[in-house]
């Protein structure tokens, strides 16, 4: 990933749109719609252009054409990825911790309460790995003026799923897995996105999902489906008049398509989901002064922030700091 040069730069300014505009790739547009706007990483009029260039390459853009480089997901999940990884290399894992401040004075030193405990404790290290949204140790790591000038830039969304109950089947296309993109641009937080996971697993679609024939029947005689809806949105989802509206429109999308009885068991909120920094910042090198800036100050720089937000470009940028240093 060596930095560009101010040439380079200069064709990937802007945004992804510009892009696409500037070098007439406009017929391509549904594509990255699909792949960047559809994961909630933004409108192809505000993301830089060098994320859509990042995520969308040449063969993803053959995998919409041809099957055999299609798409694929782990099996069982990344999570389990993770698992294997912590047991193999026997890391230390501390869950149910409140980190409280890093300071990097002298060496590392890590000021923490347990979750169930008023106690606080100190732990000093030799080096600090970062993986957070940047954007969101400001009040945690004592980051300095060459830090602070780049990590500032950075801007985020939020992201929530619900996960609801409802009498079935309502409203329903022949997919579990659906898009609604009537509202998607012109209202914050609206349902763009769900999934009936029973359904998808067991590759339930067509007239049989539309019409609910293939489901379970309850001892009290109805058929009751689960499915996650996702929202994404800029305003703090935890400020009370956010909150509100979240569930309002919620629940307009659920009587939209005739889902009775709705009752929602779980919803979890995703603080800075997509950190990323705007056109403007890419243009300066921003993801590349980071790179520069790699084991100075005690400390290496990784997670979405300072690439993508992907579990494969995480890891790719992993393996580039490695490669690097070690």
């Amino acid at each position: 990933m060596p930095r560009p040069s101010p040439e380079i730069l200069r064709k990937i300014r802007g945004t992804i749109g510009d892009f696409l505009q500037r070098y007439n790739l406009t017929d391509l547009q549904p594509i990255f719609f699909a792949a960047i706007t559809l994961n909630g990483y933004g409108f192809l009029n505000e993301t830089s252009a060098i994320y859509g260039l990042t995520y969308v390459t040449p063969l993803v853009v053959q995998s919409f054409f041809r099957p055999e480089r299609g798409a694929y997901r782990l099996y069982g999940g990344w999570q389990n990825l993770c698992r294997e990884i912590a047991r193999r290399s026997d890391v230390d894992i501390r869950f149910n911790v409140n980190i409280k401040r890093i300071n990097r004075k002298n060496g590392v030193q890590i000021v923490y309460s347990k979750k169930h405990s008023g106690q606080t404790n100190v732990d000093d290290f030799d080096f600090l790995i970062l993986t957070p949204a940047m954007n969101s140790l400001f009040n945690v790591v004592d980051f300095n003026q060459h830090e602070l000038s780049i990590f500032s830039h950075l801007r985020n969304s939020f992201a929530l799923k619900s996960i609801v109950n409802s009498i079935i089947p309502g409203r329903r296309s022949i997919s579990p897995l659906d898009t609604y993109l009537y509202d998607f641009e012109n209202v914050e937080y609206s349902v763009y996105r769900s999934i009936n996971p029973h359904q998808v697993e067991n590759n339930i679609t067509g007239v049989d999902y539309q019409l609910g024939l293939r489901e379970n029947v309850d001892p009290d005689g109805n058929k009751y489906e689960t499915s996650v809806y996702i929202q994404i949105g800029k305003s703090n989802p935890w400020k009370p008049d956010v909150d509100a509206h979240i569930q309002r429109t919620l629940f307009k999308h659920l009587r939209d398509f005739n889902k009775a009885n709705p009752e929602v068991v779980g919803q979890v909120k995703w603080g800075y989901y997509f950190p990323n920094f705007p056109p403007e910042a890419v243009t300066e090198g921003a993801l590349w002064d980071i790179l520069d800036m790699q084991g100075h100050y005690n400390t290496w720089y990784i997670g979405s922030s300072v690439c993508f937000e992907s579990i494969e470009s995480v890891f790719e940028y992993n393996y580039l700091i490695l490669k690097s240093f070690v």
